[in-house]
Formats: C-alpha cells, sequence, structure tokens
C-alpha cells in the first residue's frame, strides 16, 4: 500500500467525493433511507477524522459536536446535535425516526421532506397540535452537511494540531484498492 501522506490524502479526499457523489445520486433517485443512510454515516467518518490522535472511536460526543460546530444544524436546519443523531441512531438502526434519545424526549425526533415539499406547513400544523416533532428538508440536510465539509476544511487548514490529526487519520482509510493483497479477484 502506498503510505505517502499525499496519496493518503487523496485517497480520503477521493472517498468523501464519492460519497457526495453517491448521496447525490440517491437523493435523485428518490433512494430516501439510503441517502440519509449516506449522510449520517458520512457525519459520523468525519467527526471520526477530527478525532484527538490519542482516540480511536468516534461517538456521540463527537458526532453531536461535529454536527453543531462544523454543520451549523441550529441555524440550518432548525435542530441541535442531539437532535441529528437520535435521527441517525434511528435511521441506521430501525429505518424509523425512533430511536432512544428520541424515546426519552432528550431529542427531537426528525422527519423528512424531499423535492419540492415544503416542510414549513408541516411544521406550523406540529407546532399548532403541540407536538414536537419537526420536519427537515433532506436536501438542505445535504447541503448542512456539505456546508459541514467545507468549514471542517477550512479547520483543518487553519489549526495545526487538528491537521496532524486528520493527516494521521487519512493514512488508516480506503485507498486505491488495487494496491490491496487479493484485490486483483476483487477488480474487474
Amino acid at each position: 500500500m502506498n503510505s505517502a501522506p499525499d496519496a493518503n490524502v487523496a485517497a480520503m479526499v477521493n472517498n468523501l467525493m464519492l460519497h457526495l457523489e453517491a448521496i447525490d445520486l440517491c437523493l435523485k433517485n428518490q433512494f430516501i433511507v439510503p441517502t440519509l443512510i449516506l449522510i449520517y454515516s458520512g457525519i459520523d467518518s468525519v467527526a471520526w477524522l477530527g478525532l484527538p490522535p490519542d482516540k480511536d472511536d468516534v461517538g456521540r460526543k463527537n458526532f453531536i459536536d461535529w454536527a453543531d460546530n462544523y454543520m451549523e444544524c441550529e441555524q440550518k436546519l432548525g435542530v441541535r446535535g442531539i437532535d441529528l443523531y437520535a435521527a441517525r441512531c434511528g435511521v441506521l438502526h430501525t429505518h424509523t425516526a425512533d430511536s432512544r434519545l428520541s424515546r426519552e424526549q432528550s431529542a427531537t425526533r426528525i422527519f423528512y421532506a424531499n423535492g419540492d415539499r415544503d416542510p414549513d406547513e408541516a411544521n406550523a400544523i406540529n407546532r399548532q397540535l403541540g407536538l414536537s416533532e419537526v420536519v427537515i428538508k433532506i436536501e438542505d440536510l445535504f447541503g448542512a452537511f456539505s456546508h459541514g465539509l467545507n468549514r471542517f476544511g477550512e479547520a483543518v487548514t487553519a489549526n495545526k494540531e487538528l491537521e496532524a490529526s486528520v493527516l494521521s487519520r487519512c493514512g488508516k482509510g480506503f485507498g486505491k484498492y488495487a494496491e490491496y493483497p487479493g484485490s486483483q479477484n476483487l477488480l474487474p
């Protein structure tokens, strides 16, 4: 495997770009749950990149902090990082809006609108009925994730400690698949 830092960074950036393309493809084809799974797993992955060097595993707090700090989810989506984390748990584990955090009322349940569907009407009805659920537009969630990636990239460039941590993790990501042992059996 090529372990040069520049090659590792290029491979990680390429993987992130492919991840964004996959989200876009799923969204364009109305594959709603796969779109959400890719967005939420993408947040997990990038939160992992920003972990301090002494941590190996990304957790709830890392996801929440990344969403709050980089995605600016309260300003962009009207929800908190913990709400997105609870939504992530529901989508990834059960393909529903339900999670332990939402059942415990520690987080707001999130439902989704997409395409030309405007979530404002549904949110107004929820407020009138005294419901706490929030409807967000999937395209806005994708936009907030993309915004977060840009802000994270700027932070990495500006913070040498964060940059060193990210660089150390880039070498752990999947790179050029052809360089892995036995990969000749996997590629066309």
